[in-house]
């Protein structure tokens, strides 16, 4: 049975806190009746979507294969590390802190904004802030707008500051760390007398197909004693000026170059 607030002249009427508490209860009440338990029911729900999600990204993923970009190559001087777009502000905001102290950016900052998102429902509880005479909550409204535009202007600078020219885009086929190393010395020690696809020295010796010409045996032996396959040639043995490991990353490399290749 159900008490009944007593009337009268000088019945002290309920608060607006009072109010809304009872109004949320009898909405959340009627709510909690016409839906259904969080468990197992929604945890169900979740988790039939996520199947879902996650079979549509591995069928993309079969059908068109996922995008890998070349082995990691240590020598290699042209790939600038830069993290992903939404990390970018954070590694803008690192360029501002001295050296020593960067492992406050990196560890305590972020630690720091998790927390207080933790603790954000316990702050905004719907008081006046004290000699201001606007709400927490505008407070932290108007906070987390600065915040969002400090995090757009960061990344913007990090986009700013980009070296594109250092950035190269890799294509046909994926390399493998010794092909790399081959393509690297190549471009150091050849490029100077022979051409591949148009690009190297103009009016240099063409290498295209000579990967369909010659096996990745030949091709070592003919880097390293050139007379050896052909007596008549006038290229340097380059036996004395690069290893037989540096040779054979060489002979790799160029044996990708069938015929019609372009790389």
């Amino acid at each position: 049975m159900t008490q009944e607030r007593p009337t009268g002249p000088f019945t002290p009427q309920p608060s607006r806190r009072e109010t809304e508490r009872e109004e949320y209860h009898r909405i959340y009440h009627e709510f909690k009746e016409k839906g259904h338990p969080f468990w197992p029911d929604a945890i169900f729900e979740d988790l039939i979507a996520i199947l879902i999600t996650l079979g549509v990204l591995l069928t993309f993923i079969i059908i068109e294969g996922a995008p890998l970009g070349n082995v990691a190559n240590p020598a290699s001087r042209e790939f600038v590390p830069r993290p992903e777009w939404y990390f970018l502000f954070l590694f803008e905001f690192l360029k501002y802190i001295p050296g020593q102290f960067e492992w406050l950016g990196i560890a305590l900052v972020p630690a720091l904004f998790i927390i207080f998102l933790v603790l954000l429902p316990f702050i905004d509880r719907g008081q006046q802030a004290p000699s201001l005479g606007i709400s927490v909550g505008s407070l932290l409204r108007l906070g987390g707008a600065a915040l969002m535009l400090g995090i757009v202007f960061l990344t913007f600078q990090a986009y700013k500051t980009s070296p594109p020219s250092l950035v190269t885009v890799e294509v046909g086929p994926r390399l493998t760390a010794t092909q790399q190393m081959g393509r690297n010395i190549y471009e150091a020690n050849c490029i100077a007398c022979h051409q591949i696809a148009g690009g190297g020295f103009k009016g240099g010796i063409p290498l295209d197909g000579v990967g369909s010409r010659m096996t990745v045996a030949e091709l070592h032996s003919f880097i390293e004693n050139p007379r050896s396959i052909n007596p008549r040639s006038n290229m340097p043995g380059f036996s004395g000026t690069l290893t037989h490991t540096e040779v054979e990353a060489v002979s790799q490399y160029l044996s990708l170059f069938k015929t019609g290749a372009r790389r």
